[in-house]
Order: C-alpha cells, then structure tokens, then sequence
C-alpha cells in the first residue's frame, strides 16, 4: 500500500529495483573477481550475498517508513511491526559486519552476539504485534471531503510526475 502510490511514477518503479540489482552486481563481482584468501569464489560469494542481503533488507525498511511519514497512510499493526522486526534484525548482521570490518577482532563478542540479540528484539517486536488486535478504523470525515482531498492530492502527483517527465 506504501510503495503502490510511489509506483505510479515511472521513475521509482525502475530506480529501486535498479539500485538492488546493481548492490547485487557489484557484490557478486567484487567476491567473484576478489575472493579473501580463506575463502573459495563460491564461498565469498555466499557470505557476500547473505551480507549485502542484510543490507538490502534494513535500505527497504528505511525507505519504507520514510515513504510511510510522506505519504501520511494509516498504521497497519502487523504489517508495519513484522517489516519493523525484519530491519532490526537485519540491522544486528548489519551493525556486526560493520564492526567487524571496521575493528577486525577487537570486539568479537558484538560480532558474535549482535546478530542473535538482534534477532531475539525482532522476535520480541513481532509478538508484541500479534498480541495486540488490529485497532478499529473510524472516519468521521463524509466521503465527499475525503474524494475531493484525493483529487487534490492525485493533482499534486501529476503535477511532480510530468515534471519528472520533461
């Protein structure tokens, strides 16, 4: 629901997946063509890939609740908890990886632990979603106000979109 008001612009349906491809590419390559000397090819290319998928995974959650506060859509529990629960622990393999890379083995119990507390917060944030019952949504705005808000919101996307068309 987030991303289909952003799909309607021909421009976003090809820059996102575009910038997944070329991480995908480019990490593929970069294991490929230089592998660390412990690992085979196929090896640093599996590690490379579980890596930049941890990557992948916390870009989508960023943009997903960016585009959430631009478009101003109402909160969906579960669906907004499980991609939340997905980014922290995605954010956990992230943060270890980074530390790792970043101070070698000075702090291996961050990169040893981090991705399972990571993980046990994520776990945590889900059941605390499917716990709770999804509240009830009450409109007190007539239909009318909120057909006419649309049209002058579908305006403003046209206007954007063919500017971005020139």
């Amino acid at each position: 629901a987030i991303f289909s008001a952003y799909y309607r612009l021909a421009w976003f349906r090809f820059i996102w997946p575009g910038a997944i491809a070329v991480i995908w590419i480019f990490s593929i390559w970069r294991a490929w063509s230089h592998p660390p000397p412990h690992f085979g090819r196929t090896g640093a290319i599996l590690i490379s890939g579980a890596i930049v998928s941890s990557f992948t995974i916390v870009g989508l959650s960023l943009l997903f609740f960016l585009l959430v506060k631009l478009v101003l859509t109402r909160w969906y529990l579960y669906e907004f908890h499980i991609i939340y629960g997905f980014g922290v622990s995605s954010a956990g393999v992230v943060a270890a990886v980074l530390v790792r890379s970043e101070f070698g083995k000075k702090f291996v119990w961050l990169t040893d632990w981090g991705p399972a507390l990571a993980y046990l917060v994520a776990v945590i944030v889900w059941l605390s979603a499917f716990l709770r019952k999804e509240p009830q949504i009450r409109i007190d705005t007539p239909p009318e106000v909120l057909l006419q808000k649309m049209q002058e919101d579908l305006n403003v996307v046209q206007r954007i979109s063919r500017r971005f068309q020139r």
